[in-house]
């Protein structure tokens, strides 16, 4: 990495400007509503009397739902879908950049898995642990399921990619499937999408640039 700012940072800049951006929505309106489920919640309890209290939470629970459910699904769902066509995005630029400064003759592909390839084909081997691209795999396996039927996943079918998205959900602590067999994404699943986002692309960037 150099010492000091170049002209072709600018590129790398405002690719991490949205992965900041969207770090910072999730945190903002994450914090928010936790903050607005807990609010309710500790007012109602602490009403004494029993029968009472369970009256409120009854009374409020279409709220408590809100608050404490549908909202952050929806925001960390919209985030990790946005994430993804992002890093996709970046991939095709950063394939772009290097295929001109190195003057490749082969195609960039056209979807993420060609560009991730062209990327691994032509950049220094190891340059994306093979943990990562692990990762990698899941996060677009969860992204197109979301995309594709908000989430819900059928445990009882065949298909290839209902097999994979299970796999992934059961291998791995930050994912979960809720009674109704929707995803359930943990914080830390976007926080770590976010982070591994973050570093894969100032890697490639300097290396491309080295």
């Amino acid at each position: 990495m150099s010492g000091y700012f170049r002209f072709e940072d600018f590129g790398l800049l405002n690719k991490l400007d949205t992965i900041n951006d969207l770090s910072q929505f999730f945190d903002n309106t994450n914090n928010m509503y936790k903050e607005q489920y807990n609010q309710m919640v500790q007012q109602i309890e602490k009403i004494e009397d029993e029968e009472e209290r369970a009256w409120y939470f009854e009374r409020y629970e279409d709220d408590l739902t809100l608050y404490g459910d549908s909202l952050p699904r929806i925001i960390k769902y919209g985030i990790l879908g946005n994430l993804f066509s992002h890093l996709e995005y970046s991939f095709f630029e950063l394939a772009q950049e290097l295929k001109t400064r190195r003057n490749i003759q082969e195609s960039v592909g056209h979807n993420f898995d060609k560009y991730l390839d062209f990327l691994k084909r032509n950049l220094v081997e190891g340059t994306i642990p093979e943990e990562i691209e692990e990762f990698l795999d899941g996060f677009r396996l969860v992204r197109n399921r979301i995309i594709h039927s908000n989430g819900y996943v059928n445990r009882e079918s065949s298909s290839t990619q209902h097999i994979q998205v299970m796999g992934i959900i059961e291998s791995n602590t930050l994912l979960e499937l809720t009674p109704k067999d929707q995803i359930l994404v943990l914080d830390e699943y976007i926080i770590k999408g976010i982070e591994m986002a973050s570093d894969l692309v100032k890697r490639i960037h300097y290396l491309i640039y080295e």
